[in-house]
């Protein structure tokens, strides 16, 4: 367990820890919607599938929204996040433009990711994650949003590339029942702020 103050690190920093966690995010260009349908959607979550195994990192939790996705990813190896995002997002943005008859960015940016420490921020990143749909009013229920891991935590299958166990066995170090995770209680998730990001 890191819990002990925050260090701050650089990306070129970030992008070669290992056996961290962090969150990645990103969104549209200009918060134009990046998923147009559920053909979108699927398509996207195969292309992780195809390329997060080469990249040798787990997939804690997601969540796919019209216009940016969350992920909790733990990097086994360096680089292993800019591999996957570089791969995934890459010819994700290329299906989209030839798709769409569009060219240039579909992205607003290169990824973000923000490291967190190896204590409760992961479950509260799980859960600030399958909140957001619900949050957004999108679904009266979490486990209603069919693009994210939320149901996975609930018993239901699980997409091949998404890792359970690890967030599950802190649940159980803490004895807390699965639907901290996925259900909303009245209370945002208390995330550290240098963890959240500006929808």
């Amino acid at each position: 367990m890191n819990c002990g103050r925050r260090r701050s690190y650089s990306r070129v920093e970030m992008v070669r820890l290992t056996d961290r966690t962090f969150h990645v995010y990103n969104r549209g260009v200009d918060r134009q919607v990046i998923y147009r349908s559920d053909q979108f959607y699927k398509r996207f979550l195969e292309l992780m599938d195809q390329y997060v195994k080469p990249a040798d990192l787990l997939i804690l939790a997601f969540c796919l929204m019209p216009n940016h996705f969350h992920l909790l990813i733990k990097q086994l190896r360096a680089f292993g996040i800019s591999a996957l995002m570089e791969s995934t997002c890459g010819d994700y943005a290329k299906l989209v433009n030839h798709s769409l008859n569009r060219s240039g960015h579909l992205f607003e940016n290169t990824y973000q990711m923000k490291v967190a420490r190896e204590d409760d921020s992961c479950l509260q990143l799980a859960r600030y994650i399958h909140l957001n749909p619900w949050k957004a009013g999108l679904v009266t229920n979490p486990r209603d949003w069919p693009y994210s891991s939320c149901n996975a935590y609930s018993g239901h299958p699980a997409p091949l590339f998404l890792n359970c166990e690890s967030l599950l066995s802190h649940l159980d170090r803490d004895h807390l029942h699965h639907s901290a995770l996925t259900q909303p209680d009245g209370n945002d998730p208390d995330i550290p702020r240098h963890l959240s990001f500006r929808e």
